[in-house]
């Protein structure tokens, strides 16, 4: 069958965009769209494996896609423990990026932990919270 233009075309091209249209009433798909990724980004100089840092490990933490010259908390929490804590809050350079060095310390967390360091401020959606778990051992 061949359509060429004019109404008939115009009820395919209905019918096909609404087949495409979800009637679900359980639909729960997020209608906010955040950043590419919720990442932030730690690097240690550490003699343990990727990923894994030690007490008295200082870490450099970078993120991204923040609102230019807005403040951004910084936070670490150990959830095994109910631990939570904050650092110096940061300000956002000209590009929205962060970079910030922090030290994780004997009463944050303990071999076996696992780290948490958020980073928390404004991006061009609203409230925007960057993580990065780091596993705390003995290396």
């Amino acid at each position: 069958m061949r359509l060429s233009g004019g109404v008939g075309a115009a009820a395919l091209l209905l019918v096909v965009l609404t087949s495409c249209s979800s009637s679900n009433v359980d639909d729960t798909s997020d209608a906010f769209i955040g950043p590419l990724s919720n990442d932030l980004i730690a690097s240690a100089s550490s003699t343990c494996a990727p990923g894994q840092i030690t007490i008295g490990d200082t870490v450099r933490i970078s993120g991204f896609d923040f609102t230019p010259g807005s403040v951004v908390d910084l936070r670490w929490i150990v959830e095994a423990q109910d631990e939570t804590g904050t650092w110096q809050s940061v300000v956002a350079d000209d590009g929205g990026k962060l970079s910030a060095t922090v030290r994780v310390t004997r009463d944050m967390a303990r071999p076996g932990d696992v780290l948490t360091i958020q980073a928390q401020g404004e991006g061009a959606s609203g409230l925007m919270v960057l993580a990065v778990d780091l596993d705390v051992t003995e290396c």
